[in-house]
């Protein structure tokens, strides 16, 4: 009896031990202790002109630095994932992959279910895009006989479907095929189509980019969005609540703001710079001359794309935060050996330009024709070398020559487009203001040409 005793009691060990080994998953209940532990907290968001892109190989966007601010006051390393639509987001919160969405969600009854929304909110809805003008819309009803161009199969498109149901028709809807939301408010603001529609923060952002365009006429229906958690994180809800109310007050979330929304991103387009006399182009024709021979170009390139960073400004500083002659950002100058103290410094700012283009050469060492090797180096001294393998890789996939700049721009293009920039089968590194690079690259381009023009 007192064996059998001993077996069933080895039995119950071994149960006993098997469940403790047995690894449960409670990434779901995971909240502030924990997460504070763990010494990481895991952001989800989306990407977006707003939320989240990388830029010259940097992460940035407004709901990606407002969460890093989040993780530094809470001492807390961040750990950013992404999702390609709302309800992935939604469901990758649900499953514990996150702790927090970072990112404009939308409040919805059903979403209350599950999820804990912050109180701090943002009423966005959808807005007329349209060039500032003495006959400016003011109301709705205007748009009778009035033509709106939107993508097709976009929310814009579906709002224009209702309005014109609403309005009895009247409304001349125009569906693109091929053009994004970035695209069509580029089309207003040159006055070569008269309207499109926009979720109010994009056109925002695009206001710092053209002066010309009017974002005041709501016609769509407001709607609530703002960040959340699982109802299972309370406290994590209620320290993250605190924080949002805090630090819209700050300067710090001020200045954020104010970089996103407010500061003027316009590009320099101008051909000809007031610096150019009978003696050259710039102060620094010397040094250009120096170095463009590390990299093998014509001294004239390597001045154009000085001009089109920075007008030749050795103090100059972007809303990105590149800065200088060659506007670097500080990892990148770090990266090529130059300290931020030194930054702003004209030859020691150049030579680190041309290091990082001298990198990129390489990177781009199977293109053998030069001067569409040049073509992709521009491109990704604008935006970074990740977004410019996104557009080969959609170019080689359909049909294109991958080594051919004019076969890859409308690709680089199509990476602003939420269609494709969301579709990781096809864009693996998101979000990119690709319209931007290939003006940049045209820009330089005839820069360099006029130049060539100008001085031997």
């Amino acid at each position: 009896m007192k064996i059998v005793k001993f077996f069933i009691l080895l039995v119950l060990l071994a149960v006993s031990c098997r469940k403790d080994n047995v690894r449960v998953d409670h990434s779901q209940e995971r909240d502030l202790p924990e997460i504070e532990r763990s010494g990481r907290l895991v952001v989800l968001t989306m990407y977006g002109s707003t939320s989240y892109f990388q830029y010259r190989d940097q992460d940035m966007g407004f709901q990606y630095e407002l969460s890093r601010m989040l993780a530094d006051d809470l001492g807390l390393k961040l750990e950013l994932k992404t999702a390609s639509t709302l309800t992935d987001l939604g469901e990758m919160l649900s499953k514990g992959e996150g702790d927090l969405i970072a990112y404009r969600f939308p409040v919805s009854n059903s979403a209350k279910e599950g999820f804990l929304f912050m109180d701090e909110d943002y009423v966005t809805s959808q807005i007329l895009v349209q060039p500032v003008t003495d006959s400016v819309l003011t109301e709705v009803e205007q748009l009778y006989g009035k033509t709106v161009h939107v993508p097709r199969n976009s929310k814009y498109a579906l709002r224009l479907d209702n309005l014109n149901q609403e309005m009895g028709g009247g409304i001349n809807v125009i569906l693109e095929d091929s053009l994004t939301t970035d695209d069509l408010i580029e089309k207003v603001a040159s006055l070569e189509i008269p309207f499109t529609v926009a979720d109010k923060e994009v056109a925002m952002l695009n206001k710092t980019y053209f002066r010309n365009i009017d974002h005041n006429l709501a016609v769509g229906v407001p709607q609530r969005s703002t960040w959340a958690v699982r109802k299972t994180s309370p406290l994590l809800f209620k320290r993250v609540n605190e924080w949002l109310k805090n630090i819209k007050s700050s300067k710090r979330y001020q200045a954020l703001y104010k970089k996103y929304f407010i500061n003027k991103h316009y590009l320099l387009t101008h051909n000809v710079h007031p610096y150019f006399n009978e003696r050259g182009i710039s102060p620094y024709d010397d040094l250009f001359r120096k170095y463009s021979k590390r990299i093998n170009w014509d001294w004239r390139l390597l001045m154009a794309v000085a001009f089109q960073e920075s007008k030749f400004d050795p103090t100059a500083e972007s809303w990105s935060g590149a800065k200088g002659l060659m506007q670097l950002t500080v990892p990148t100058a770090q990266r090529m050996g130059l300290d931020e103290r030194n930054i702003f410094n004209p030859e020691k700012n150049l030579k680190a330009g041309v290091k990082n283009i001298a990198e990129m050469q390489r990177i781009f060492k199977t293109i053998k024709d030069k001067d569409e090797q040049t073509k992709f180096v521009l491109a990704a001294y604008n935006s970074g070398v990740a977004h410019v393998f996104d557009a080969r890789a959609m170019a080689q996939k359909f049909g294109k020559n991958r080594d051919v700049w004019a076969e890859v721009a409308p690709y680089m293009i199509m990476k602003s487009d939420s269609t494709v920039f969301s579709d990781t089968t096809l864009c693996k590194y998101g979000y990119s203001r690709g319209a931007e690079t290939v003006e940049f690259v045209n820009n330089v381009l005839n820069h360099f040409e006029e130049y060539k023009k100008r001085v031997k």
